[in-house]
């Protein structure tokens, strides 16, 4: 709060908030997926720029899982996912990140 957007400081400590978002999503978990037994985080993808990030999975219960850790990650850091924002989808079905 208080820092403008667009500002230099904020992709500053965007990167310095958002670090270890990815490890904390890709933690080994104790899924049963049956598709990829032995690492379920297989094929799940970060994309991030700014405080904007996609995540990519191969099934929509483990894009939920994921979606999960995020949460609880932004949670300790006393922020949350933009309900208006973040949507949960096929990739064939498109989305935006960024205005594109």
């Amino acid at each position: 709060m208080g820092t403008p957007q667009g500002g230099i400081i904020s992709p500053i400590l965007c990167n310095i908030v958002l670090n270890g978002l990815q490890k904390a999503i890709l933690e080994p978990t104790h899924l049963t997926d049956v598709t990829y037994p032995k690492n379920p985080n297989y094929k799940v993808n970060i994309a991030r720029f700014a405080d904007d990030f996609c995540i990519f999975a191969p099934t929509e219960d483990r894009l939920l899982q994921a979606k999960n850790r995020a949460e609880e990650f932004l949670n300790t850091r006393g922020l949350r996912l933009n309900k208006l924002k973040t949507k949960v989808c096929h990739i064939t079905d498109g989305f935006q990140m960024v205005g594109f």
